[in-house]
């Protein structure tokens, strides 16, 4: 019914949830001109391994060349810049991009109210998989189509009468959708011992995985900051200044949230969704610790030093009496807008300080954490100790990344060892 109605009304079947980042598709669109005009493609073509397609365009000798990757726009260039190493596109001159988002987790659990029905982009009737949502569109429109005609029919719009499109809908594409899910995130994650395992089982008809040749993994240098960048970055939070007034008057808003965040993944070598995931009352600054929920949900007690305590004392204290704040709001690391910030932000407020102490170094919240388990390797020499404060369930997943640093600690106890001893000892 078209009402003109811009919102849901209070307690309405259809869900009104706001989407997150990790629940998006971000899609970007690349409008081109061909140079040589056999290349004009009118129809479309796609590379579902790569979620990239091209599409015709409104321009005669142009076209869309479209990618869509899940994470940020930053990871879809990436995976666009590997499609355009492995498959030939036709030669083209880019003139302008769009970009955008579509959400591909999940569609409402119900489609309907009295006297509403929502299709479409409005319904984020989008694959899990890929994003890609005009095909699963049209067959909720189709049976919208279907149910409301009935509906016209009879004169009755209630919810009881609409319902039947979401029991139809789900039949069908829900269905689908759930079961996609569900396998891909086990079929990414499965191994290849587990894939031989259910073929000896005769689970599957194939071992897929005995085809795939295993490559040679080449360990990663842990990149992380030395101790003199570390002093230099938080110094920059606290006394540097950036090029420009605007840079300048923004982290003079933040500088006290932006040095005690800083502090605390320096100090304690969280995880980012742990630090954006802490309230007002997890920290105890009396007992220096704080209680973060770790990957499976569980509930730990970790500790920080007198240093940290002191940057987060400073902020909680403007956090405190900051009565911009809403009453409900117990997040302790806030955006401007006094909402929790979000994990993209604290990436970029990494981002922009890391440039200026070590711009050839691309530092993350996640390199921040290695440093702390570099420095607490260094001075305890004990990587159980280091896998139970970083959280590692595997205490080999701890041995790998900081295998590197045992050679140092290995060549300093080599050192300490006398053959000759002086008269003294």
């Amino acid at each position: 019914r078209a009402s003109g109605r811009i919102k849901l009304k209070e307690n309405s079947t259809v869900e009104n949830f706001s989407l997150q980042d990790n629940d998006k598709f971000y899609v970007i669109l690349r409008y081109v001109k061909f140079l040589d005009g056999k290349d004009y493609h009118n129809s479309s073509q796609g590379w579902p391994f790569y979620k990239t397609w091209i599409a015709p365009s409104q321009h005669l000798d142009g076209g869309i060349i479209g990618i869509g990757a899940c994470n940020s726009y930053d990871y879809a260039e990436e995976i666009f810049e590997k499609f355009s190493k492995e498959i030939n596109l036709p030669k083209h001159e880019v003139l302008y991009k769009e970009y955008g988002t579509t959400p591909y987790t999940r569609p409402p659990y119900s489609l309907v109210d009295d006297g509403f029905v929502a299709g479409g982009d409005s319904a984020c009737l989008t694959k899990p998989n890929n994003g890609e949502g005009v095909t699963s569109s049209m067959v909720a429109l189709e049976i919208i189509a279907e149910v409301v005609d009935e509906a016209l029919t009879l004169g009755d719009y209630t919810k009881d009468t609409l319902w039947a499109i979401n029991v139809r809908y789900n039949e069908v594409q829900g269905a689908d959708f759930a079961s996609t899910r569900a396998i891909l995130t086990k079929a990414v994650q499965a191994k290849r011992e587990e894939f031989e395992y259910f073929f000896k089982k005769d689970k599957i008809s194939s071992n897929i995985a005995a085809n795939v040749d295993t490559p040679k993994l080449h360990d990663k240098e842990i990149i992380r900051l030395e101790n003199d960048e570390v002093g230099k970055l938080l110094n920059m939070v606290e006394n540097g200044s950036f090029a420009s007034a605007q840079q300048n008057a923004f982290k003079k808003k933040t500088q006290l949230r932006d040095f005690a965040m800083l502090s605390l993944f320096l100090g304690t070598g969280i995880r980012i969704s742990e630090c954006v995931g802490l309230n007002i009352e997890d920290i105890d600054l009396k007992n220096c610790s704080f209680v973060v929920t770790r990957k499976g949900g569980n509930r730990v007690v970790l500790y920080f030093s007198e240093e940290v305590a002191q940057a987060l004392c400073e902020y909680m204290e403007q956090r405190v009496c900051d009565t911009s704040v809403p009453p409900g709001e117990r997040a302790l690391f806030l955006s401007l807008q006094k909402r929790r910030i979000t994990v993209r932000a604290v990436e970029n407020l990494v981002k922009k300080y890391s440039l200026q102490v070590t711009p050839l170094k691309k530092i993350t919240p996640h390199k921040l954490r290695s440093t702390f388990g570099t420095e607490l390797y260094r001075a305890t020499g004990d990587i159980y100790v280091v896998a139970d404060v970083l959280g590692h369930r595997d205490v080999n997943t701890t041995k790998k990344h900081y295998a590197a640093i045992s050679d140092d600690i290995r060549r300093e106890a080599a050192l300490k060892v006398k053959l000759h001893k002086d008269d003294n000892d």
